[in-house]
């Protein structure tokens, strides 16, 4: 016989997931950041009247929000060790930057994308994601 746990209807024991949490906060963060990016490009181009600077804006922030990704992956790998998820915090933070810096390189010198309206990606992006982990953390 399975024990009844207090307050479930089923009766029956679940599992919980402690990652489910952060993956759900993850995927609001990146949602966020997706829609901010598409906001700006959408300003820039109204702006501008240049689908260069709204590719621009969009690179910047797909930038950050690659990034976001990485970290976010890189920081759920699992169960472990106080000294292990410090270590992956700092992992997956200098992973976060070193994917945000090899795709502002790339639309820089590859692309020859504007750098002030990736910046201005970066930034709309940066903002949302920041707002979103304030409002959904």
């Amino acid at each position: 016989m399975v024990p009844k746990l207090h307050g479930h209807p089923t009766g029956s024991f679940e599992m919980h997931d402690p990652f489910a949490g952060g993956r759900r906060l993850a995927r609001q963060v990146l949602r966020a950041q997706a829609l901010a990016t598409a906001l700006a490009a959408a300003v820039a181009l109204a702006v501008s009247g240049s689908p260069l600077v709204a590719a621009g804006v969009a690179w910047g922030g797909g930038a950050v929000m690659a990034g976001a990704w990485m970290f976010a992956r890189r920081q759920m790998a699992g169960v472990a060790s106080a000294t292990t998820l410090l270590r992956r915090f700092y992992g997956a933070a200098a992973w976060k930057w070193l994917v945000l810096f090899a795709l502002y390189a790339l639309g820089i010198v590859v692309l020859g994308l504007p750098a002030v309206p990736m910046l201005a990606g970066l930034l709309a992006a940066q903002a949302a994601g920041t707002w979103a982990l304030i409002r959904y953390a």
